[in-house]
């Protein structure tokens, strides 16, 4: 009776240590897929930085000629 209890035992056990390696494969994947998500929209949101301090610096360069001509016209 204790042979089999233990075998059984021992059996639930190495199932459930092969789900948590299992689980643990999958999390690690999708960590995996998220890092690389994030790092591609952090490379977006930087490129987007750049264009709109472009926008920004180009507006006001723009700004500053219409002040010119308002100030001579």
């Amino acid at each position: 009776g204790q042979t089999e209890n233990n075998q059984e035992l021992s059996k639930v056990w190495e199932e459930r240590e092969n789900q948590l390696i299992e689980w643990n494969d999958k999390l690690k994947d999708e960590l995996e897929q998220t890092m690389l998500i994030k790092d591609d929209l952090s490379r977006k949101l930087e490129k987007m930085n750049r264009h709109l301090d472009d926008c920004c610096d180009s507006f006001r360069r723009e700004e500053e000629k219409w002040r010119q001509q308002e100030k001579v016209g």
